[in-house]
């Protein structure tokens, strides 16, 4: 009887052993399955232009899937895009802070520059700055860093180096038209803020024209000229 005992016994926890692992593997294959079904729609709700259901979607996969770094990243441009810029600095951030040497060089460098964006719309100037930094450190003429910059300057309330950034950039790229905007804005006068100065080459009739459309005319501009 005690053979038949520790018979049956062997017998019982063998199949128990087998039993939950099959449970447990049942149950990550349909996790894993879940989760790849939540990527696919929020892939087919962007390409829609559905933002908000890819968003969704891309939050319910990481949840699913914590570990998975690259969509968390792309959880924080899909929150960038819609501008919950809350949101995206927090997720943005947290994978700058936890996926060097995991994600790829550029698209970690994509993160941080978002990032920089995202700062300053909730009015982090300081956290913006230092990301900047770091990104200025490869590419210190890249136009769209300078305009970057320049909006940090102007929260810092330092107008002119603001117009002198703003000034770099539509001189290296003579297309980026935000730029433009930001610049007309800063050299509006304000209450309690003088009007900076800025110098527009008069040889150039293309950014004339469109500086003429968005500046304002109390805007304090210098006109000059080659042959002056």
């Amino acid at each position: 009887m005690r053979t038949l005992n520790v018979r049956l016994a062997a017998i019982c926890l063998v199949v128990a052993v087998l039993l939950g692992g099959s449970v447990h593997f049942l149950h990550a294959f349909q996790l894993r399955r879940q989760a790849d079904q939540l990527k696919v729609a929020s892939e087919r709700a962007e390409e829609a232009k559905k933002l908000d259901e890819a968003i969704h979607y891309m939050e319910s996969f990481v949840a699913l899937v914590p570990t998975d770094r690259a969509a968390q990243l792309h959880l924080g441009l899909l929150y960038a895009e819609r501008l919950n810029a809350r949101a995206a600095f927090v997720i943005l951030e947290d994978v700058l802070r936890t996926s060097e040497g995991v994600l790829p060089d550029e698209q970690l460098r994509k993160a941080r520059r978002e990032l920089v964006n995202m700062a300053i719309l909730i009015r982090r100037p300081q956290e913006a700055e230092d990301h900047l930094k770091e990104l200025m450190k490869e590419a210190p003429n890249d136009p769209e860093l300078l305009d970057l910059d320049g909006q940090i300057l102007i929260c810092n309330n330092k107008d002119e180096d603001a117009c002198r950034q703003f000034r770099k950039a539509i001189e290296i790229a003579p297309a980026q038209v935000n730029t433009y905007v930001r610049l007309a804005m800063v050299l509006q006068p304000t209450k309690g803020r003088p009007r900076c100065t800025w110098q527009l080459e008069e040889t150039d009739p293309e950014m004339l024209d469109l500086f003429a459309k968005l500046v304002p005319p109390s805007a304090s501009v210098c006109y000059t000229s080659e042959q002056a």
